[in-house]
């Protein structure tokens, strides 16, 4: 699981979910 601060590929391909806990940035 790979923090990354802006979106890009890698973020669509790791589950939305995982990223919503880590960074409610990312989704919101």
């Amino acid at each position: 699981m790979t923090h990354h601060t802006g979106t890009g590929p890698a973020d669509m391909a790791a589950p939305t979910r995982l990223r919503i806990t880590a960074e409610p940035r990312t989704d919101r």
